[in-house]
């Protein structure tokens, strides 16, 4: 019998700081919700007008309640005054300027 016997620890080693498992992150997929995402800047020679009537052809035809289009890295004020004639303002999100 040994006497004053070490206590067990649970260690885990983690060599350099990094253990890539510690990272993996799996993405959490909502098939009830149906996103267009655009990132980067429109300019005003782009054709927007051909994906907008669509897009309000598909929601006056579709009626959708989960459906979002997300435009990211764009002037918000010029976007938004291009989105303006077209009626589906509840479903488009624009962020600030990257």
């Amino acid at each position: 019998m040994i006497p004053n016997k070490p206590k067990q620890f649970n260690v885990r080693l983690k060599i350099n700081g990094f253990v890539l498992e510690d990272y993996i992150v799996k993405p959490q997929i909502n098939p009830y919700q149906f996103q267009i995402l655009y990132s980067g800047r429109l300019y005003t020679h782009q054709r927007l007008d051909i994906f907008l009537e669509g897009v309000q052809l598909f929601i006056s035809k579709v009626k959708p309640n989960n459906f979002k289009i997300k435009f990211y890295g764009s002037d918000r004020s010029g976007l938004a005054n291009r989105l303006s004639g077209y009626l589906f303002e509840p479903f488009a999100y624009i962020s600030h300027s990257l």
